[in-house]
């Protein structure tokens, strides 16, 4: 084997391979990073094999290679954002996320209890928080014991047990010691009606009703609309993601969107 043949095999192998990823790419719906590099390894190729076969002056093989590693250092670069954007947009996302879904949970138990009071949901966000803040709610407390030998009725009947019922604020009635237990984030009734990490967003709150099988049932929805909440991330990818939502304004339906 002569030594210009021996010279051209690995720039030749380096060729066939960018090629193949060219098409890999093409076939796929590779991103344009990808299809970059590609290009770039194809290119570093044929210009390791016109190299071998000597048909670049010396000055010329300079200036080639001062070129191809400028540019293996840009696609290396790109590559490697090309890999981290969408790291690092996750976990902003799930962040974010855990944060909304934490507030969505406090405010349908909000809607809840206001529809325990007055028959329906609430289609204002800022009248549901005045709500939780200074109105209250009729709490029903047991004084006295059951004896072993009666029921909690027959208790009652005879006098071991009476029922008083006093009124409490919402929030306090709502938000009891053990329910506050489960929560991650530290809760901020002032900022419950805020998106994280939106600038002073609003959830977007909605109530009505639907008709189901003929009869009128209330219905109410909160939602984090993407753009709010994932403010400041990579457009491209804020596209891909849904509103964050508890309740339905077109089901009977008290659920989160989140797989709960």
């Amino acid at each position: 084997m002569n030594d210009n043949l021996r010279n051209i095999i690995a720039p030749s192998v380096l060729t066939i391979f960018g090629l193949f990823f060219l098409i890999f790419a093409g076939v796929t719906g590779q991103n344009a990073f990808f299809v970059f590099g590609a290009s770039g390894v194809t290119l570093a190729g044929v210009v390791a094999v016109l190299n071998a076969l000597n048909l670049f002056k010396k000055s010329s093989r300079m200036i080639v290679v001062g070129v191809l590693a400028i540019v293996s250092v840009s696609l290396a670069g790109l590559n490697y954002k090309s890999i981290m954007d969408p790291i690092e947009f996750n976990a902003a996302r799930d962040l974010r996320s855990v944060q909304a879904v934490q507030k969505l949970k406090d405010l349908r138990v909000a809607q809840m209890a206001y529809k325990s009071t007055y028959g329906t949901y609430v289609k204002d966000i800022d009248t549901l928080l005045k709500f939780i803040q200074y109105d209250s709610l009729p709490v029903v407390k047991s004084i006295g014991s059951v004896p072993d030998t009666l029921s909690e009725e027959q208790a009652l009947e005879q006098g071991f047990l009476t029922r008083d019922t006093t009124f409490e604020l919402v929030q306090s009635a709502i938000y009891t010691e053990s329910y506050m237990a489960e929560r991650e984030f530290p809760f901020d009734i002032n900022k419950l009606i805020y998106i994280p990490f939106s600038g002073g967003q609003k959830f977007v709150c909605d109530a009505g009703e639907i008709e189901r099988n003929t009869v009128l049932v209330q219905v109410f929805e909160i939602r984090a609309p993407k753009e709010m909440l994932l403010a400041g991330l990579k457009e491209r990818m804020i596209n891909r993601e849904e509103d964050l939502t508890v309740g339905s304004m077109s089901e009977p339906s008290t659920n989160g969107n989140w797989g709960e």
